[in-house]
């Protein structure tokens, strides 16, 4: 799993105006709900490694609300996407809507949409693919189709994987960073990474900013055929 600084994938997607509620998985449960395990130092590196990694589904939703003077813009976004070895099958459905009076010079920056896109991701090439006009090509994300590298939004969402960056909170039923109010609770089951969840929260003048992720992850049993691009 990549080292990297939370929200900077996560952030780009928001903008775009794509995001999702109320997403559960595993007969109910959510990220937020389920109870993680302690784990030593073994258990959390071998969950964290590549080899772990090469095989496994993640369900994610994000939700995201800007609040302004007059009006807030609130992004939802729900990702299914199962992951073989440098490969992706991904499925996204997200929606953006606008609540209040928006300003003139606001018009054209935050647009309602709703999107919904079913693809694929070849790792070897880096290129997303799609089904254009009844055929498969290579393709470009853009505002209107806001493709995206799943795993690189997987390893948004745990900043650091070292071990002793993190600690065990009870009240949260996960792992937390030390000395981190906004931290990801990241939560184990069975010796594997089982969950993620986090919620932050910023303000920037008059602009408040809150957005929630989570995301359920299964390991094993997948399978990704990347179709052939005419």
């Amino acid at each position: 799993m990549k080292k990297r600084a939370v929200f900077s994938t996560v952030a780009s997607i928001a903008l775009a105006g794509a995001m999702c509620v109320g997403f559960a998985a595993c007969g109910g449960e959510t990220a937020e709900s389920i109870k993680g395990e302690e784990v030593d130092k073994a258990t959390w590196d071998a969950a964290f490694s590549e080899d772990s990694i090469g095989n496994f589904k993640a369900e994610m939703e994000i939700t995201s609300v800007n609040t302004y003077e007059t009006f807030s813009y609130e992004a939802e976004q729900k990702i299914v996407a199962s992951f073989v070895g440098e490969n992706q099958y991904i499925k996204l459905e997200g929606s953006g809507k606008v609540k209040g009076d928006l300003p003139a010079e606001m018009q054209g920056h935050l647009v309602e949409n709703e999107i919904k896109l079913d693809y694929y991701y070849d790792g070897e090439n880096s290129e997303y693919i799609d089904e254009v006009d009844g055929n498969w090509a290579y393709v470009t994300a853009s505002a209107e189709t806001p493709y995206i590298d799943a795993l690189e939004l997987v390893a948004d969402m745990i900043p650091l994987t070292d071990y002793e960056e993190y600690e065990y909170s009870a009240d949260k039923n996960g792992y937390v960073l030390k000395e981190e109010e906004q931290s990801p609770v990241i939560k184990f089951k069975d010796g594997k990474l089982k969950a993620v969840y986090l919620v932050n929260t910023r303000e920037q003048g008059s602009v408040k900013n809150m957005m929630t992720i989570s995301a359920i992850f299964t390991f094993g049993g997948q399978e990704v055929t990347l179709p052939t691009v005419a």
